[in-house]
């Protein structure tokens, strides 16, 4: 027997001090299959921004979800699953909107109301949490040749704490990114003026590193259209497969006159 559910009465999933919804407590909400969600997903695959329509949960931070929603939700995972997809308030809305029927709209306009509206938990930082941040008052002591006293005072002052057990993992961050700023300017170290990539996986950090000179981070559908504009062809495989020599060439004439166009 299927239990039913409501946005009424849905339990909250947390991931990343983010409300979220798997796909098939969406499917069901909506009155459709998972499968159509997914298809959905996979065939719009470049309107959809990790992290701001949906969260790619795998490894460790699946295997912690799964214990966790066992322990405190109403959800079932399947226990051979290898990757889940989460999604936010913002991948659901493009959802309803992909689906297209009154009931997904209906049920959306209840998810905004009832479950997205409700402030997730927010976890205090542990000891491990704030390793990264240890390590980088470790590299700054070292380098700039001060004393840890002094070095911790700057992060009590800048975030306005008396300990670093008090900073919530968002200022945690933050304070990382500032101790990191201060390692790597040697002349202004309190005005940086350069940019790096923190990779950021179940609020912890994983991975930081410069961004090189030239180099751009965009959305799929940004570079599509400055590669387009630039004279090149973008095509999925699988439409490439089906596609027939006089057609690719008729894409790329279309594509050298709208190039010839933009030039004026």
């Amino acid at each position: 027997m299927t239990t039913q559910i409501s946005a009424q009465t849905l339990s909250p999933i947390s991931h990343q001090n983010t409300l979220v919804i798997t796909t098939e407590l969406l499917a069901q909400l909506y009155g459709t299959e998972p499968v159509r969600i997914r298809q959905n997903y996979s065939r719009n695959e470049g309107r959809f921004v990790e992290g701001r329509h949906y969260f790619l949960v795998e490894g460790d931070e699946l295997r912690e979800l799964k214990r966790k929603v066992s322990q405190s939700y109403s959800v079932k995972i399947a226990k051979n699953v290898r990757t889940i997809i989460l999604w936010t308030e913002r991948g659901a809305a493009r959802h309803a909107k992909m689906l297209e029927t009154e009931q997904a709209w209906e049920v959306f306009e209840k998810l905004e109301d009832c479950y997205f509206s409700q402030r997730p938990e927010r976890r205090s930082t542990t000891t491990d949490d704030r390793t990264p941040l240890r390590d980088a008052v470790n590299m700054l002591v070292g380098k700039k040749g001060m004393m840890y006293p002094d070095a911790y005072t700057m992060i009590h002052q800048r975030f306005a704490v008396s300990h670093i057990e008090q900073l919530s993992q968002t200022q945690m961050l933050e304070a990382i990114e500032y101790i990191h700023c201060l390692l790597l300017d040697e002349n202004q170290p309190t005005i940086p003026d350069f940019s790096f990539i923190t990779t950021i996986k179940n609020g912890k950090v994983t991975r930081m590193r410069h961004v090189a000179k030239g180099e751009h981070l965009m959305t799929f559908d940004s570079f599509k259209e400055i590669a387009e504009r630039a004279g090149y062809l973008v095509i999925h495989s699988d439409n490439l497969r089906s596609m027939t020599l006089d057609k690719l060439m008729l894409m790329g004439e279309k594509s050298a006159v709208s190039v010839a166009d933009s030039a004026f």
